[in-house]
Order: C-alpha cells, then sequence, then structure tokens
C-alpha cells in the first residue's frame, strides 16, 4: 500500500519535473522530496535491520517529508495532477513517526 503510494508520488514528481518551465529553486525542492521518499521506501523494506536509536534521526526525515509534500504539490496545475492520495501516504509516514 504505502510503496504504491510512494511510487505514485515518485512518478507525478518526475513527471511534473520533465514538463519544464520550473525554478531552479523548485526542482530543488521537488529533488529533495524524491530522495527522501526513496530513503523512506527504503526504510520501509528494511526496518527490521536498524538500530532503535537511529529512529530519531529517521523521525526528522520522515517529518520533512510530510512538510514538503503540501508544499511541492501545492503548485501543481489541476490538469497536470492525477489522482494521488498523499493523505494515507502522510498518514502512514506519520504513524511511523511515533
Amino acid at each position: 500500500m504505502a510503496q504504491n503510494d510512494i511510487d505514485n508520488v515518485l512518478d507525478q514528481l518526475r513527471w511534473y519535473k520533465s514538463g519544464g518551465d520550473l525554478a531552479r529553486i523548485r526542482i530543488g525542492v521537488i529533488e529533495m522530496l524524491e530522495i527522501n521518499l526513496r530513503f523512506f521506501r527504503t526504510f520501509i523494506k528494511y526496518h527490521h535491520v536498524l538500530f532503535p536509536n537511529s529512529l530519531i534521526e529517521l523521525r526528522q526525515t520522515f517529518k520533512s517529508i510530510v512538510e514538503l509534500l503540501p508544499v511541492v504539490f501545492r503548485g501543481i496545475p489541476d490538469e497536470r495532477k492525477i489522482n494521488l492520495n498523499l493523505e494515507r501516504l502522510e498518514s502512514y509516514i506519520l504513524a511511523r513517526v511515533h
């Protein structure tokens, strides 16, 4: 479920970036979100091999994903959006933070 949502968001971000006419700072924010989402996807797969004290640093990364999602997708025109369930992804990420 969450991996599919992450893949859908990553696909949407790639598609949006390839559309051109984006400010350089916007591309930087999108790329930062892509990196964090890929990291989270890896965490989901391999969470059992992490040390408990590493979760503190991971929480910061997860919180930044939740903060960046609305910032990035707020600027996408409606005609370029696909059906994404950002709320479900955000709630899944926040569940991992606590």
